[in-house]
């Protein structure tokens, strides 16, 4: 693996070539389409040959460094995408190639043309993919160590992490390369034969165009078991798998050489001449690129995946090499032929000859001799995948090693096995130790071995604790080497919490703060004590409430009902809510009515700035008052009061009535428009949000514009409050991780307390006022937290979002607010 790891830190080097390269062969080909000049175009030919060469080398690379920035927690979605776009490249730019190669030096303008519309749209392409890759690395940080806070992957992230190829896929795999390895050996047997003894070589010529229409059936049909025609697992999986779409390729272009010999033959007297000559090159140099954009779909993070990868590459740039010696040879027989068309072949074109059968018969071998997973030419051999310990296998040196953590325990257990066996095999160390990564945070902890059992060695890492993600690593070093020498190295895939990866996605009941804590009936969260709810697709754009759920405003107003309790007066300038303990103490005291009396009241369409009012809310379900309302955190309803243009908020809770009904007296601080979000919970169901419209009446003050925050942190009085969003630059396909630190007077807030039964209370509100988000965050039940808060949200439309996040410290409630732009 450290291979693996060396080919996929070159990846940022490497795509410069590419991109320099092939944007320079363009440049020269629209310049010689003008000129009509040929040395310009043969310098733009070999020039866009080695550019789409790098290309290939930058993809490989870039196989790897995926690899390895989704083991750091950089999310999938992004990196899909990038891959995409890099295949389409690819692809795109290996059959420009292939066309440039076979339209030679000397071809029509009007096929120049059609040529250089599509170079140019190639260039799109390619400007449009390093694009997408600077974004994982300036929005993502991929390959960028990153101080402070780990990002946490979403639970897809996690589970595409978790993909592993089962043993059936395997062996099918295997039998699938082995099949297609006898076949081309049997057509290098042939080109052998053809080369030494012509006369043979006529009559088992004849096969040849058969041998690659049945093996292109063959492929079409069978190239996958997971995919049509063979299994239908989806109708376009074709069409959207890479993986599969390049064996339905390598099929296609093998039934087209079959049929384009069957229809030549008459009129070729031999494979290798005019023109099937040079369409072998081109069909050789096609299949060989598209082996460098082989992706591992099944298993893309998995130790596997590297293999294949390695594997992969090895037999394209043998195709490769088939190819060109193919064109080379192609190339002196027709300068020959313009030269001295009487005269031999000379001993550079009998070489050549001589080499395309031989390098056909080596690739021959690596397909024969291929194994899904790590190869056997680099001295890994057939390296058993079995895990007694139902743990995680890596190959440790030419042995193997196999890794168990308990996450109750926080405990790991290393055993060392042989190669191909599960006996143990003992090592005497200087040292043992594990390397844990969590994103671009590593931590080294020694390992013990078990009594006198050198090959069992153990470790407790209790920073671990409710870690669901990380990246673990053994360093050994022998005790029979010098110390100075490298360390025997396993590098073992991530270590994932299941529950994690797959938050209960098939249980009806799931916890609304811990998605891996889910039940199949209605009850409360062990962790959090929240209620569950039912576990149903994310709402539209803009709805924010389930159908038949409806909820019934009204505001009240009374000269009975005081405008300003003196109890209430802190502030002239900020709005307060009257809270129950001050409503029952007021009443008590004869200040103030209860919320339950108000038959009295009368009903008002808009209140006056500073007039206290009656909010009455009646929530229900198709017409019934809902009365089974459940408790979250702390409280019946969570009301969120802003101003249309969102310089305004607040965070109040009305009080559940005998009736059903919910109250609350409140005073808006100004006149305008105002936003109400009543955030309710039903037993037994999620959480249902009602955007509410309220006009104050007055002189409203000039709209405050919503500009998005310059800095990752604000000053709020005394308090310095930092927001680090993961991904630094969301996206509406990203959840986004907001982790929050907060200093007092310069020092760090260590002693947070919980506030409604959280760490804090996160509000996300769109410009549009459409899109509403409530989050908490995941750590629950302490007396204290701090210094840093996490929350997670998923944003789902590109716009302006303002974010409140209210903190409680000393006994006061601090409210921050930031301002982003999601992509």
């Amino acid at each position: 693996m450290e291979i693996a790891r060396f080919i996929g830190f070159l990846h940022p080097a490497l795509v410069h070539f590419p991109i320099v390269l092939l944007l320079f062969a363009v440049a020269l080909d629209l310049i010689g389409f003008f000129q009509q000049n040929p040395n310009i175009a043969r310098f733009a030919q070999l020039t866009l040959l080695l550019g789409t060469c790098a290309t290939l080398f930058a993809f490989v690379a870039g196989n790897f460094a995926e690899i390895w920035a989704a083991r750091d927690g950089v999310p999938q979605d992004p990196m899909e995408y990038h891959e995409l776009m890099a295949t389409i490249t690819s692809w795109s730019f290996v059959f420009l190639t292939a066309a440039r190669l076979f339209l030679g030096i000397s071809t029509r303008r009007s096929a120049m043309a059609i040529y250089l519309i599509f170079a140019v749209a190639c260039c799109a392409l390619l400007g449009y993919t390093g694009h997408l890759g600077a974004m994982l690395v300036y929005h993502h940080a991929a390959a960028v160590q990153v101080p402070g806070i780990a990002p946490t992957p979403t639970h897809e992230d996690l589970a595409i992490l978790l993909q592993h190829q089962t043993q059936s896929a395997i062996f099918y795999s295997d039998m699938m390369h082995h099949i297609f390895g006898w076949l081309v050996l049997i057509l290098s047997l042939m080109l052998l034969i053809d080369l030494l003894s012509p006369e043979w070589g006529s009559q088992v010529r004849r096969l040849a165009p058969l041998l690659f229409l049945a093996g292109g059936v063959f492929l079409l049909i069978f190239s996958d078991q997971d995919s049509w025609p063979l299994y239908h697992v989806h109708p376009f999986r074709p069409l959207t798998d890479k993986e599969v779409l390049m064996h339905k390729i390598y099929a296609v272009l093998m039934i087209a050489m079959g049929l384009h010999g069957l229809l030549k033959r008459r009129q070729v007297a031999k494979i290798g001449k005019e023109p099937q000559h040079r369409l072998l090159a081109v069909f050789a140099l096609v299949g060989g690129a598209l082996l460098f954009t082989h992706v591992h779909s099944n298993a893309p993070y998995a130790n596997v995946a590297a293999g294949v990868y390695i594997h992969h590459t090895v037999m394209g740039f043998v195709a490769l090499l088939i190819g060109a010696v193919k064109l080379a040879e192609d190339h002196l027989q027709q300068k020959q032929k313009q030269s001295f068309p009487l005269t031999a072949p000379t001993q550079v074109t009998r070489s050549l000859a001589i080499a395309y059968p031989c390098l056909m018969m080596f690739e021959a071998f690596l397909l024969i001799n291929y194994n899904e997973g790590l190869p056997w030419f680099l001295g890994y051999g057939h390296l058993s995948r079995s895990a007694p310990h139902h743990g995680l296998v890596a190959p440790l040196g030419h042995e193997r090693a196999e890794l168990t953590y308990n996450p109750d325990t926080q405990r790991f257990d290393l055993y060392l096995y042989h190669q191909s066996n599960d006996l143990p095999y003992p090592i005497k160390v200087y040292s043992a130790q594990l390397v844990i990564k969590i994103g671009g945070d590593t931590t080294a902890l020694k390992l013990h071995p078990t009594n006198a059992d050198l090959s069992h060695y153990t470790g407790v890492a209790t920073f671990l604790h409710n870690v669901t993600f990380f990246e673990p690593r053994a360093l050994l070093w022998p005790s029979d080497r010098p110390p100075t020498a490298a360390p025997l190295i396993a590098d073992f895939e991530p270590w994932i919490d299941h529950n994690a990866a797959f938050p209960h996605s098939y249980l009806p009941y799931v916890c609304p703060m811990h998605s891996n804590v889910g039940a199949t009936h209605p009850g409360f969260c062990p962790l959090c004590g929240m209620p569950l709810e039912p576990n149903k697709p994310p709402r539209p754009w803009g709805v924010l409430h389930d159908p038949g759920y409806t909820l019934d405003f009204a505001m009240l107003s009374s000269p009975s009902l005081p405008s300003s309790p003196q109890a209430l007066l802190t502030s002239s300038k900020r709005p307060q809510a009257v809270s129950e303990d001050t409503i029952r103490a007021n009443a008590e005291a004869g200040q103030l009515l209860l919320p339950t009396q108000h038959a009295q009241l009368n009903p008002i369409s808009s209140p006056r700035p500073d007039q206290l009012v009656r909010l009455v809310f009646t929530p229900r379900y198709q017409g019934q008052i809902l009365h089974n309302l459940a408790t979250v955190h702390e409280k019946k309803m969570h009301l969120i009061v802003v101003s249309q243009d969102l310089s305004f908020f607040d965070h109040i809770h009305p009080q559940l009535q005998p009736n059903g009904t919910l109250l609350i007296d409140y005073a808006f601080p100004f006149a305008g428009n105002f936003l109400l979000f009543a955030d309710i919970t039903p037993f037994g169901d999620r959480n249902q949000v009602f955007r509410i419209p309220v006009h104050v009446v007055g002189s409203p003050p000039p709209p405050k514009p919503l500009l998005l925050t310059p800095a990752q942190a604000k000053v709020f009085g005394p308090y310095r409050v930092q927001m680090l969003m993961t991904p630094s630059h969301p996206s509406w396909r990203d959840e986004t991780v907001l982790t929050y630190t907060i200093w007092k007077n310069g020092l760090p807030v260590t002693d947070l307390q919980p506030y409604l039964g959280a760490a804090g209370h996160c509000v996300v509100i769109s410009q549009d006022t459409m899109g509403y988000c409530h989050s908490h965050p995941l750590e629950v039940g302490k007396k204290h937290y701090g210094p840093t808060v996490q929350f997670h949200v998923l944003l789902s439309k590109p716009g302006i979002y303002k974010i409140w996040t209210q903190f409680q410290h000393e006994g006061k409630i601090l409210t921050t607010d930031f301002v982003i732009k999601v992509q």
